[in-house]
Formats: structure tokens, sequence, C-alpha cells
């Protein structure tokens, strides 16, 4: 894209315009450890949420699904 000298300006103008209306970022009141021990405690939370909500399935006992029956079958020679 060519551009002539005043395009090139306008341009310029426009870029710093906006630069200087951006907002800065927040300063972090937590140290990196509290950071990273919230999203520790945020974890663990989610995984029992999780857990309540998806149970593990035990795979060694058959499962019904709908007239679907699942499961595994041990044989011992």
């Amino acid at each position: 894209v060519e551009m002539t000298e005043v395009d090139t300006q306008w341009m310029v103008n426009k870029v710093m315009l906006k630069v200087h209306l951006l907002k800065p970022s927040p300063k972090v009141n937590k140290s990196a450890a509290a950071i990273a021990a919230q999203i520790n405690t945020e974890i663990e939370r989610f995984k029992r949420e999780d857990a309540k909500q998806n149970p593990a399935i035990d795979a060694t006992r058959p499962t019904r699904l709908g007239e679907l029956e699942m499961g595994i079958e041990i044989h011992e020679a």
C-alpha cells in the first residue's frame, strides 16, 4: 500500500492517540506465591465439584445404559 506523507502523519497521530487512551494495567497486590496458592485452591475446588457431578466409573462392575450393558468380564485360565 502506498501512502502519502499526509496519510503517514495522520496514521501516526491516530496510533499515538489510541496509545494515550488505553488505561494502565492495575498494580498486582498479591505475591506470586499467594496467586499460586489461590489457583491451587480453585483447582482443588473444581476437582471436588467435578467428582460430585461426574463420579468415577467402576469398570469392574457392569453398567446399564438403557438396553446396553457394559462391563469387563475376567476369565481365569
